[in-house]
C-alpha cells in the first residue's frame, strides 16, 4: 500500500509470520534481546490501527505469563487529535496499565504538532494526572500518506521545556528518509538531507539545555544506515551523542517488520564512528559503556526496570529454559524480512542500495 516494493504486492505472508508465536522466536530465541517493549501506531481513528492496544497489552501479559517473569512493557496508543481521545486515554492507563504512550502527528487525517497548546498540551496534563508520563513519538520517515510538515521534529523544544515532568522518546531520531539515493562523497550532515531533521534536534539540544527529558530513539535509522551508508549512521550516531550524550540515546530494532533484531544487535556492538570524523566533527567515540547504555540500560531507567531484579530472575525463567533447549536442538533462524526488501534488481535503484 505504500509502494515501497511493489514486487511485494502479490507476495502473500505465511500463516503465523506475524502471529505470536513467531514474534517470540524471532525476538527472544533467535537473537540477544532479553526485555522489549512492543509498540504501535495511531495512524487515523480507532478501527484503523494495525495493533491496538488491547492486544499489545495481551502480548504483554501472555509473553510475561509463559515467562514467569518480565520480559515484555507495551504501549498504549495515544491520539489527543481524535474525537474522545480523553476516554480512550483513560482506559488505557486505567485498564490495561500501558507502560507508555506512542503518538503519530503527522497523521493523514487531522495531523497535529507536540507544541500545540490546544491540543497536546491538554494530553500533557492528562497523562501527569493518570501518572503515565512517558511520551513516544513517530518523528521522521515520513511513509507515503502521512504529513512530512508535521514529522518533523521541530515541535519538541517547546513542548520539552513546557512539561519537564514528562518524557518525551524521539522515535527514528527525526531522520529524514531511508529510501532516497545517497550521493556520492556525502558528508551525512543536513545539507544531502538524510540527517536534515535529526539536525533540527540536535540544534534544539545543543542550544536548550533544558532539554535533558528528550531522548533519541534508533529503531530502523541505526539498521539500515549501518549497512547501506555506515558513514551516514557514523554521522546519526556523532550528532546524537554530541548532543544528548549516551544517557539519552536508547536502542530501537522495528523488528519484527525487519526480521529478527540479531543482525542489529551484532552490528551495533561493532559499530565505531571514524576517528576522523570525530576529529573533523568534535563527535566522541562509542564506547562499550555506552553501548550498554543504549542497548537497555537507559531504556530501563525510562520504564522503572529493576535491572538487578530483572537479571536475577532471567537465568531460571520459562523463556530461558525455552531457549537452551530451542539452542540445543540447532537453532534454525528464518532470515526473513517481513517488510521492506530490496535485492538490487529493480530499474533505477540506487547503486548503494543493492549492497543492502
Amino acid at each position: 500500500m505504500f509502494n515501497l516494493n511493489p514486487a511485494l504486492v502479490d507476495v502473500k505472508p505465511k500463516r503465523g509470520d506475524l502471529h505470536l508465536e513467531n514474534f517470540v522466536k524471532e525476538v527472544f530465541l533467535d537473537s540477544d534481546t532479553v526485555m522489549g517493549i512492543i509498540t504501535g501506531a495511531p495512524l487515523g481513528d480507532e478501527n484503523d490501527n494495525i495493533l491496538p492496544p488491547d492486544l499489545m497489552v495481551r502480548t504483554r501479559e501472555t509473553i510475561n505469563r509463559v515467562a514467569g517473569s518480565k520480559r515484555m512493557l507495551s504501549h498504549g496508543l495515544a491520539a489527543p487529535n481524535n474525537p474522545g481521545w480523553e476516554d480512550d486515554v483513560t482506559r488505557q492507563a486505567e485498564v490495561l496499565k500501558i507502560d507508555g504512550w506512542k503518538c503519530y502527528t503527522g497523521v493523514p487525517v487531522r495531523p497535529w504538532r507536540f507544541d500545540d497548546e490546544k491540543i497536546a498540551y491538554p494530553f500533557f496534563e492528562k497523562c501527569l494526572k493518570l501518572g503515565v508520563k512517558t511520551i513516544s513519538v513517530h518523528k521522521g520517515l515520513p511513509i507515503a500518506g502521512t504529513s512530512p510538515e508535521y514529522c518533523r521534529p521541530w515541535d519538541i523544544r517547546k513542548a520539552a521545556v513546557d512539561w519537564p515532568e514528562i518524557t518525551f522518546i524521539v522515535y527514528h531520531s527525526g531522520f529524514k528518509n531511508l529510501t532516497h539515493e545517497i550521493k556520492e562523497g556525502s558528508s551525512g550532515i543536513g545539507a544531502d538531507g538524510y540527517l536534515e531533521w535529526t539536525t533540527d534536534i540536535v540544534r534544539d539540544r545543543l542550544a536548550e539545555p533544558r532539554m535533558t527529558n528528550v531522548y533519541c530513539e534508533l529503531g530502523s535509522v541505526f539498521g539500515h544506515t549501518a549497512i547501506t551508508h555506515p558513514e551516514i549512521c557514523a554521522h546519526l550516531l556523532g550528532q546524537l551523542m554530541k548532543a544528548f550524550g549516551p544517557d539519552r540515546i536508547v536502542w530501537g530494532t522495528d523488528c519484527i517488520w525487519w526480521g529478527s533484531p540479531q543482525w542489529q544487535i551484532e552490528a551495533f556492538r561493532r559499530f565505531q564512528i571514524p576517528e576522523a570524523l570525530q576529529s573533523a566533527h568534535g563527535y566522541p567515540a562509542l564506547t562499550a559503556v555506552d553501548k550498554a547504555k543504549i542497548f537497555g540500560l537507559n531504556a530501563a531507567k525510562i520504564y522503572g526496570v529493576d535491572v538487578a531484579a530483572a537479571r536475577k530472575a532471567l537465568p531460571e525463567d520459562a523463556l530461558s529454559r525455552l531457549k537452551a533447549a530451542y539452542h540445543d536442538h540447532g537453532p534454525v533462524p528464518s532470515n526473513t524480512q517481513y517488510g521492506w526488501i530490496n535485492d538490487g534488481a529493480a530499474a533505477g535503484d540506487p547503486p548503494w542500495l543493492k549492497t543492502a
